[in-house]
């Protein structure tokens, strides 16, 4: 019962990164109206984005948490910790969302080729299994993808009742800060020349 957990839970927050890698390369084009608007602030419509994928995505932990209670009879204290664990997703949303969406202004054929990206990223963000079930010789490599080590916390932290390790989580959160960061500067650098494409 718990590995169904365990995926129900990384499905849950796989959603949400795939949920804004897909919304993401038409987002702009979508909103035009917005666009040419030139005192609308279009930072705000990224952020607007994943704050509406992150409620969906939380309405769906509601189920989740049920059946933890019901299989397990309580939910773990370390369950807390997914409040956290969130937070560094977030900032790697934004920040992809604020490039991807940018980018696609001037690149129409990123919303055609994100399907089979995010079908790979995937397969490689250990959702049908713990990155412990990685040989040791090739964990690093799930190590370097950010899904695959926020997802296995999440799923650790909630239905294995394990407490996060904080110095991988620490970095997590600089390295989210940075994207964010540099999603953010790029948006804001190239969006003057969104009107004239659109």
């Amino acid at each position: 019962m718990q590995f169904v957990l365990g995926l129900f839970c990384g499905m849950l927050v796989w959603d949400l990164i795939a949920g804004v890698l897909t919304s993401s390369p038409m987002l702009m084009v979508q909103n035009t109206n917005f666009v040419t608007k030139v005192i609308f602030p279009l930072e705000i419509l990224p952020i607007a984005m994943v704050v509406g994928t992150l409620v969906h995505t939380a309405i769906g932990f509601v189920p989740l948490l049920l059946l933890i209670m019901i299989s397990q009879g309580m939910i773990s204290i370390s369950g807390l910790s997914l409040f956290l664990i969130f937070i560094p997703i977030v900032f790697y949303c934004l920040g992809l969302t604020w490039i991807i969406s940018a980018l696609g202004v001037f690149l129409r054929d990123i919303a055609a080729i994100m399907p089979a990206v995010i079908t790979i990223l995937m397969f490689l963000s250990a959702i049908f299994f713990p990155i412990a079930a990685i040989p040791a010789i090739w964990r690093w490599v799930a190590m370097l993808n950010p899904a695959a080590v926020l997802i296995s916390m999440a799923r650790d932290a909630l239905v294995f009742g394990q407490w996060m390790n904080g110095e991988v989580f620490g970095i997590q959160v600089g390295i989210s800060l940075l994207v964010a960061m540099i999603g953010y500067a790029f948006f804001m650098k190239v969006k003057s020349a969104f009107a004239d494409v659109l």
